[in-house]
């Protein structure tokens, strides 16, 4: 197998997966963070008595209006599910950049 700077390929690509995966959390983890942000700024700012985040179609968290304050309860399962869809998207995404990049390069052989 060939090696890089003491690493197989293999384990490179393995390792960087995994950078990947955790990027998609990250990144999966501020989006619902945002968008639980911005369903409280329209729930106080339209009054409601209920109101629903969703992403993608999915309930992430409910705010219920109680005692006059917003009350939230989160939707883990849903946000157990958006967080393994931004990791694999995360995934494709950079495997298929790095493949398209690398399509055009010459072979690198083993001496």
């Amino acid at each position: 197998l060939f090696t890089v700077e003491g690493k197989t390929m293999k384990n490179k690509q393995g390792l960087r997966i995994i950078l990947e995966l955790v990027a998609g959390m990250v990144f999966s983890v501020i989006l619902c963070c945002i968008l639980i942000f911005l369903g409280y700024s329209t729930f106080y700012k339209d009054n409601f008595n209920e109101y629903t985040v969703n992403i993608f179609g999915l309930p992430i968290y409910e705010i219920v209006m109680q005692s006059g304050k917003g009350q939230g309860t989160a939707f883990n399962q849903n946000m157990f599910l958006v967080n393994i869809i931004c990791s694999i998207i995360t995934v494709i995404a950079v495997e298929t950049t790095i493949f398209i990049k690398n399509k055009n390069k010459p072979e690198i052989t083993e001496k």
